[in-house]
């Protein structure tokens, strides 16, 4: 079996290149998912889950902190 290693140069084409891919009957495609950190600068959405686990704080605290104008 050979193993091939492909640089998709923009991003938004990377499920063009897979959803071909699939299509043929002797391709394998083993689970490699995107990083975040190959989006160039973007982030994601995953990489904030838990940010304040531990912290006490409540939506009526943040609208407070919103609205407090003084």
């Amino acid at each position: 079996m050979s193993r091939l290693q492909i640089n998709i140069k923009d991003d938004k084409k990377v499920y063009i290149v897979l959803d071909l891919l699939k299509e043929l009957p002797f391709v394998e495609i083993e689970d490699c998912p995107v990083k975040a950190t190959d989006r160039k600068g973007k982030g994601s959405l995953t990489d904030l889950f838990g940010i304040w686990e531990h912290k006490k704080i409540t939506l009526n605290n943040i609208r407070e902190k919103a609205w407090n104008r003084s």
